[in-house]
């Protein structure tokens, strides 16, 4: 088991309970928000150091915080009862996964509520998750490449772009203008105040095979 492969029914389990819910956000694992309530899990394969500092993070932006690990072959084990212990002074919530093909989840320790004030850090997350609208990332990933929100604002300004022959003004996509401007992936070119076209390596991007989804996903919305 890996930790990727502990996502998939932790992330069911969410929805079931009526949560939108995203992988890798800003850092974190798994992201579950419903209309005034966010909440936070961080998958492990084992309980250690390491991860009581993520949690310990993620309690500054979320209602509660859990970790996620694989269920234990007992919980009468010694080590297990004092990891338990730990968690509930602490004030997270343990989610087990006992098997990811059935999509068996556990919620041993309910999380603590917290009041978690406005700060950088939460608005930073908020506003991720308003730019996303493609939930193709895998928590617990690694080297992998991610869908962030600036992915999608700059693949639909791409589209956009592409649909209007190549040549577009970004008051007509305001939403991405500053995706655009920044141009981070170099798919755009200024020619104009705020006017812009495509590079080659924008319509490369266009006709390879990397982010399909997304790319499905915008020429859709936008034909």
């Amino acid at each position: 088991m890996g930790e990727t492969e502990l996502f998939p029914p932790v992330k069911a389990y969410f929805e079931n309970l009526g949560y939108k819910v995203y992988g890798e956000v800003k850092g974190c694992d798994l992201v579950a928000s419903n209309d005034d309530e966010l909440i936070i899990c961080e998958l492990k394969l084992s309980f250690n150091v390491k991860l009581l500092y993520q949690l310990t993070a993620r309690r500054t932006v979320a209602s509660k915080v859990y970790a996620v690990l694989p269920r234990p072959k007992s919980y009468r084990n010694k080590n297990t009862k004092a990891m338990l212990d730990i968690l509930k002074r602490l004030g997270f919530g343990l989610i087990t996964v006992a098997d990811t093909e059935t999509g068996i989840t556990e919620l041993v320790l309910e999380a603590e509520e917290n009041k978690v004030r406005s700060s950088p850090k939460k608005k930073s997350l908020e506003k991720e998750l308003r730019g996303r609208n493609c939930d193709i990332n895998v928590g617990g990933s690694k080297g992998r490449k991610l869908v962030t929100a600036y992915l999608e604002h700059s693949i639909k300004a791409l589209c956009y772009g592409e649909k209007q022959g190549g040549e577009f003004k970004t008051r007509n996509i305001s939403d991405c203008s500053s995706a655009v401007r920044s141009n981070y992936y170099g798919w755009f070119e200024r020619i104009g105040r705020g006017e812009y076209r495509i590079t080659e390596k924008g319509f490369a991007f266009l006709s390879g095979d990397e982010f399909t989804e997304v790319l499905e996903y915008y020429k859709k919305c936008l034909s």
